[in-house]
């Protein structure tokens, strides 16, 4: 279920990447906005894109410490049932 989870969040953040590549392909075809009003848009597109690293960052340290631990709890379990023997 959280590989799904983790999948589905890999999916939006390409959606949200699209998204980011379409705004600036309008912006930059527009040619009814003034420079100004460009650079604000690329700027804060900008800082958007970073945010977006920062969250499959997180996601993948995330993804990372779940395997871990399901790792972790596997070789309990083993542990366990060879000590129950």
């Amino acid at each position: 279920m959280l590989e799904l989870k983790c999948k589905m969040a890999d999916d939006v953040i390409l959606q949200i990447d699209n998204a980011l590549n379409a705004i600036v392909n309008v912006t930059d075809k527009s040619g009814n906005l003034k420079k100004e009003l460009k650079y604000e848009i690329h700027e804060t597109l900008s800082q958007l894109r970073e945010l977006v690293v920062a969250l499959e960052s997180n996601l993948q340290e995330t993804k990372e410490a779940n395997q871990k631990m399901t790792l972790e709890v596997k070789q309990l379990k083993v542990a366990l049932m060879e000590k129950e023997k």
